[in-house]
């Protein structure tokens, strides 16, 4: 059976709770994962073989060698045994029998989730209700009568976790007109605060894989390494041989992803919110200033200044870790880490402080010149937070002139937000900082990932 042919089977017999649909879809998923004779084995980019194979492997199994800190022995199962774990572990169980609170009813849920993502204002909404409740066979099932009832239950909805918060961000900025001070709004959730909602949930606990792990297939004769999940590479395995060693100190990784995106219901006004929930920061351009040298450097300044807001409370936890009980009942040691940082390029240029398409180096990962990106035989050193903040400090012990023609040289740019740092970030000596430098163990040039969109073919053309 096809995928596609399970869902349309799924669309056509539907079943009696949201629970129940969850388990037939995944029965389905099994069925059809072991009709193959063979299931397609995981894409390897580099052979590692073990030597420590168990006695008498078959083909197929599947080995696990934990991460050393967390004090677990080396298993082996099936591939079968491995695939139903995995199934297993993606199916979040149901402790709820009225998931859709504090919504009065599953269908108010619904109609106030399609208003929510079709963006709908406050005019189409009373409409879609008022067509809704004259075709409604069952009228008992949509309590709502206006958008206000809407807005209600999504209050009551928002104080069940970490809710906003709004930050004051104040920018020094340099015009025609003379030096000035820019504030600007912030919403967020506290990081953390929003980590520890998801971390202390019962019903989320199964779901947390709390060491890092290196996965290897038999293949009739040695164990290969595959990877399929962030806990699986080598990146996180990194960070935890960082961390104490301790089998309860664990790293707690984030993945932010960042895109500038027009708001559509405040007309020309821009935003960057940041996915998974946790900010929006609004920077309006001004078309004067626009382009301009100083005005690329302020939206910069901007920029890190919010997001010392936003990792503030990370921050503080990932130098000294923070014992949490988590959903399971037992207590770990942990350190918020920045694992992922997914943007396009401009934002990733933006993230590790690089000069962008027009520098001399013009990738946020690597020291490439720009002269020899199309020559696929070189290999560039790659960047560092450690490196570019050396840089940073030396060109603010210099002269205004060297400075700048040293971090022009590396595709850097200066950005100065001392005016911003807190008790959290007096560690760091230099005033001209990249706010992902403030977090232990977290390197912006390693985690950052560009997603490639049309917005970043038309900037490197």
């Amino acid at each position: 059976m096809s995928i596609h042919s399970m869902l349309n089977h799924a669309r056509h017999n539907e079943p009696s709770s949201p629970t129940a649909a969850q388990d037939a879809l995944y029965d389905s998923v099994l069925q059809w994962t072991f009709s193959d004779p063979e299931p397609p084995p995981p894409i390897s980019r580099e052979p590692e073989q073990r030597s420590d194979i168990p006695d008498d492997p078959k083909q197929d199994d599947i080995q696990y060698n934990y991460h050393p800190h967390s004090k677990r022995p080396s298993e082996t199962c099936t591939l079968r045994e491995y695939l139903l774990q995995e199934s297993a572990r993606r199916r979040v169980p149901s402790t709820n029998d009225t998931p859709w609170a504090p919504f009065r009813t599953r269908i108010d849920f619904e109609v106030a989730e399609f208003a929510q993502e079709n963006m709908l204002n406050r005019a189409a909404t009373n409409k879609l209700i008022a067509l809704i409740r004259r075709c409604a066979a069952n009228m008992e099932d949509l309590t709502i009568v206006q958008s206000a009832d809407i807005d209600k239950q999504w209050d009551a909805a928002a104080k069940k976790c970490t809710d906003f918060k709004k930050y004051d961000v104040e920018v020094p900025y340099k015009n025609n007109s003379g030096p000035n001070t820019v504030t600007f709004d912030m919403y967020a959730r506290p990081l953390w605060d929003w980590a520890v909602d998801l971390i202390k949930d019962p019903s989320l606990s199964r779901c947390f894989v709390w060491d890092s792990v290196r996965i290897f297939r038999h293949n009739g004769n040695s164990f290969i390494r595959f990877w399929n999940e962030p806990w699986t590479a080598d990146a996180l395995w990194e960070i935890q041989s960082k961390l104490p060693d301790n089998p309860d100190a664990k790293p707690c990784p984030f993945i932010l992803y960042a895109d500038k995106s027009k708001l559509s219901s405040f007309g020309t006004q821009k935003a960057y919110p940041i996915i998974a929930r946790l900010a929006n920061v609004i920077v309006q351009d001004d078309t004067a200033e626009s382009g301009k040298t100083r005005y690329v450097n302020f939206k910069n300044a901007v920029w890190h200044a919010s997001f010392y807001k936003l990792l503030e409370s990370v921050a503080r936890h990932s130098k000294t870790g923070i014992w949490t009980l988590c959903g399971d009942g037992k207590e770990r040691w942990l350190f918020p880490v920045v694992l992922i940082l997914a943007a396009d390029y401009e934002e990733a240029s933006v993230m590790t402080l690089i000069r962008g398409s027009g520098g001399n180096h013009p990738c946020p990962v690597c020291l490439i010149h720009r002269d020899e990106q199309s020559d696929l035989t070189i290999i560039a050193d790659l960047r560092t937070a450690q490196g570019s903040k050396e840089a940073v400090e030396t060109a603010q012990s210099s002269s205004a002139e060297a400075g700048e023609n040293l971090l022009k040289g590396l595709g850097l740019r200066k950005v100065e937000v001392a005016h911003f740092s807190s008790h959290v970030f007096q560690a760091v000596s230099s005033k001209f900082q990249n706010a992902f430098w403030n977090v232990t163990n977290s390197d912006p040039h390693l985690a950052a990932i560009t997603v490639v969109s049309e917005e970043t073919i038309s900037l490197v053309r």
